[in-house]
């Protein structure tokens, strides 16, 4: 092996790694991410009494 392959191996390997570059993922949780509310607690008096309609099938 001479030294010039080994230049010439070296400047192979410095190109890959220019052309393998990969952009980093941004982060999984962000400051300005909104916040989600899995549960609410509502009172049973602040409930309006619910209606269920039924539609006609078919029409």
């Amino acid at each position: 092996m001479t030294f010039t392959f080994f230049l010439n191996v070296l400047n192979a390997l410095q190109r890959l790694m220019k052309y393998v570059v990969v952009p980093r993922e941004a982060a999984y949780d962000m400051p300005t991410d909104y916040s989600v509310r899995k549960q609410v607690r509502v009172d049973r008096a602040e409930i309006v009494r619910l209606q269920m309609k039924q539609a006609l099938v078919g029409k």
